[in-house]
């Protein structure tokens, strides 16, 4: 019990510190990898003992060991590595193209939004039109999310935590 509600007291204390409304920022953002390192860190934290082979350095690794020790299923640890490495990939190409943080929607050069298309769609062999871009990767964060309020937050509904809060730990 103890462990969901300081997990969950962490992920809130970052998102009061960054703001997380720009889509783009995939380490802080609601569904981005500071998400997904907590799901990791968590689980890995709670059945370690009984899983040891869990206990790896690379969170994508991390997780596909949580799905064949059965502690995540396979369609949810593939969704969670899936959007980790994009995530990956957008924060590199934004850090290398970028000195400081940008607002995507303002930039207009054609060349840095068909390469943020070609890193979101690589199957494609065309531009993806921007909008669909965006769709993609809200709809990425929006699964991340809600893999972190069923494994996370929900679990604190109801229990006692830090600062006198009810929560509930099922």
């Amino acid at each position: 019990m103890k462990l969901v509600c300081d997990v969950a007291d962490m992920r809130l204390r970052i998102a009061k510190e960054f703001i997380d409304s720009d889509i783009w920022d995939v380490k802080y953002v609601r569904g981005g990898m500071i998400d997904i390192n907590f799901i990791a860190q968590y689980l890995i934290l709670k059945h370690s003992c009984e899983y040891p082979e869990i206990l790896v350095t690379n969170t994508s690794d991390a997780i596909v060991n949580m799905s064949k020790c059965g502690i995540l299923d396979e369609k949810s640890s593939m969704e969670l590595v899936f959007a980790l490495k994009l995530w990956r990939r957008i924060q590199g190409y934004l850090r290398l193209t970028f000195e400081k943080k940008i607002i995507i929607n303002s930039v207009p050069n054609e060349s840095i939004r068909c390469a943020i298309s070609r890193i979101v769609f690589p199957e494609e062999k065309h531009t993806v039109e921007w909008n669909s871009i965006e769709e993609k990767v809200r709809s990425i964060e929006n699964n991340v999310y809600a893999y972190f309020r069923t494994i996370i937050e929900n679990p604190t509904e109801i229990v006692s935590c830090k600062n006198n809060h009810i929560r509930n730990v099922k």
